[in-house]
């Protein structure tokens, strides 16, 4: 109900702006906005534009737009579409941002919006459909965050995309054909979007070797989406005995990552800023973690990595590319898979009834075909 009141409040402020920035059609907009509003594994999956941005039609300028603290994520990239930033607490709360922003937008001369985004929002309707395009598209129907909303601002889209399809990886596929991008030729790993380096700085300070190490991400922004600080504990002890560990997280799950590491000299805990996690993960051995931002880029950086993954979003983002030997997933299928996280459940059976032991069992098998 909270979300609600909130959301048609937002709905009339998206009005009143509306009255401002009124849609026109201008026949001479050429221009291409691909925007998406969401965290690290939602970039990574939508940076398949990026990596094939030599596809495009020369004859117009192309954009991406997402917020301004996941912009490191890319600082590697200096391709043909040019990356615009911009700052999502201010444009929530202080108006004149809000129509800086949309000014700046509109005076891209955008022929086509395509808002990437995988649950629409009302502040991300808000961006896309004042964005003064001459179309809008959607690639998703998810109304998660739009309830008493979506069916209202859903009419103002010139089409949502894909509707039938579940995978995020797939729907930007199908996007990329729609362009003329042949499918065999789509790239798909990151090669020229992070920055990537030789050498990372913890082989530099000697604390790892490359190709020697083993990064776990243990952790999720939302805390019952991961395996359990217990059973993370107890596969880096074991795995520290042969091999140098390196626990990644934020700076705020800092004191989360200490417990794991439990004072073992074996295990680094690191909380490296966004840039640089994708060059550690690039030279590690193999990397472990959930349905999380970080095992998206072990994904496009075609590294071998175990996902333990939960039901909620199953086949929405993972597994994928299961026919590739480096990407291994471990779940327990359950009859309520892709819930949503409205679980059904007093906690997330589908995480917590993976067993320790098969996922070790998992875990050496992969090292033994890596060796």
């Amino acid at each position: 109900m909270i979300l609600v009141i909130k959301n048609i409040i937002s709905l009339f402020s998206f009005y009143l702006l509306k009255l401002f920035f009124r849609r026109k059609n201008n026949p001479q907009n050429k221009n291409i906005l691909f925007y998406n509003s969401e965290k690290i594994g939602d970039l990574v999956v939508s940076s398949m534009i990026l990596e094939n941005d030599e596809s495009f039609d020369p004859d117009s300028e192309k954009y991406f737009l997402i917020k301004k603290k996941y912009s490191p994520l890319f600082n590697g990239y200096s391709g043909k579409i040019k990356i615009i930033e911009y700052n999502y607490s201010l444009y929530k709360w202080f108006l004149p941002y809000r129509i800086i922003l949309i000014k700046r937008l509109r005076k891209l001369r955008l022929d086509k919006l395509y808002n990437l985004t995988p649950a629409r929002g009302m502040l991300n309707e808000e961006i896309s459909l004042l964005s003064g395009a001459n179309k809008i598209y959607s690639i998703n129907k998810n109304r998660k965050y739009l309830k008493g909303t979506g069916n209202i601002t859903e009419r103002l889209y010139d089409g949502i995309l894909f509707k039938e399809e579940k995978n995020e990886y797939v729907k930007h596929i199908r996007l990329l054909k729609s362009f003329g991008v042949d499918e065999k030729s789509i790239s798909f790993e990151n090669i020229k979007t992070f920055r990537l380096k030789e050498n990372n700085f913890l082989i530099y300070k000697n604390e790892v070797k490359k190709g020697e190490y083993i990064v776990i991400a243990p952790l999720s922004t939302e805390p019952d989406r991961a395996w359990g600080v217990d059973n993370f504990k107890k596969l880096s002890r074991e795995l520290s005995k042969e091999y140098k560990v390196v626990l990644e997280g934020s700076p705020n799950e800092k004191s989360i990552l200490n417990i794991i590491k439990d004072r073992n000299e074996n295990i680094i805990v690191d909380t490296s800023p966004l840039e640089d996690l994708s060059g550690i993960i690039m030279h590690c051995k193999l990397f472990i973690g959930g349905d999380s931002g970080l095992t998206h880029i072990a994904l496009k950086l075609g590294k071998p990595l175990l996902a333990v993954l939960d039901g909620g979003y199953f086949n929405r983002y993972f597994p994928f590319r299961t026919d590739d030997k480096n990407n291994n997933y471990i779940y327990k299928m359950m009859d309520c898979f892709e819930c949503g996280f409205e679980c059904i459940y007093d906690k997330k059976l589908c995480l917590t009834d993976i067993n320790y032991d098969d996922v070790a069992k998992k875990v050496k098998e992969i090292l033994k075909n890596t060796d």
